[in-house]
């Protein structure tokens, strides 16, 4: 049985002010000699927008593991979140205050079989709750993302249990995830996105001196499908994350000498 407490608080803070006169501070400046382009900023103009963002969750959970007959391993636990955050913007317009609370019941549930000394397989269930940083629209505090979640696989002990290699099949589905809109320069509340994929990793000791530890993963991200898109929208690949991903590591242990 655990609890934990989560405090957080973002401050953010920009200045945008055009100097009386034929230079601005603008971005790209616009009363440059652009080639068959010419406009002057107006003069004296400023703007000024801020905004401070408090959260804080509590989480109280518990977990527990079961072994039948030595080869059957069932794990589980249970959790639940109360998630508030505070925020108090400052725009042109004025100050204002939003508040948000949520709170969440979230579960994983797993088992291992060992079917023969050396061979087991396990598979495993889980859903999610997550804080977010950061503000909707500039203005409105995000909420927590949700996750739903599953991985099935197979992990071997080899070379006489030198040597342990895992392979994995996930699946993964997240919403409310923050994304930018580039026209505004602010973030919206997105549909969130779906990642599923294969996944193999080892490590273990090949000689006396030499002990590596790998692996490399096949993703697929995709955007989750927008509920107002038109019919038979393609559902675009979600941006910055690798399709194929790999590591290696090898060391050597000097085991004679200083």
């Amino acid at each position: 049985i655990g609890i934990d407490y989560l405090d957080t608080s973002v401050n953010t803070k920009s200045n945008i002010q055009a100097i009386s006169g034929d230079f601005a501070l603008s971005n790209p400046p616009q009363n440059l000699p652009y080639p068959r382009y010419s406009t002057r900023s107006p003069r004296g103009f400023s703007q000024f927008s801020g905004a401070s963002v408090y959260q804080d969750n509590v989480g109280i959970a518990f977990q527990d593991k079961i072994d039948i007959l030595d080869r059957l391993h069932i794990l589980g636990s249970v959790r639940h979140d109360w998630f508030n955050s505070r925020s108090n913007t400052l725009t042109p317009g004025g100050l204002s205050t939003s508040t948000l609370t949520e709170s969440a019941l979230t579960y994983t549930a797993g088992a291992v079989y060992d079917v023969l000394p050396w061979a087991s397989v396990y598979g495993s269930v889980g859903t999610g709750f997550v804080p977010q940083r950061g503000l909707v629209n500039r203005t409105q505090p995000a909420p927590p993302a949700r996750s739903n979640n599953s991985e099935f696989g197979l992990k071997l002990s080899l070379l006489d249990n030198n040597m342990t290699v895992t392979m994995a099949r996930y699946h993964l589905e997240n919403t409310n995830n923050l994304i930018q809109d580039n026209a505004r320069m602010l973030n919206l509340l997105g549909p969130g996105y779906r990642a599923e994929g294969y996944e193999i990793d080892f490590q273990g000791q090949v000689t006396e001196n030499i002990s590596i530890i790998g692996g490399y993963g096949y993703n697929d991200f995709k955007s989750a499908p927008d509920p107002q898109a038109l019919l038979g929208t393609v559902t675009p690949v979600l941006p910055g994350q690798p399709q194929h991903q790999a590591n290696l590591f090898v060391v050597y242990t000097f085991t004679d000498g200083p």
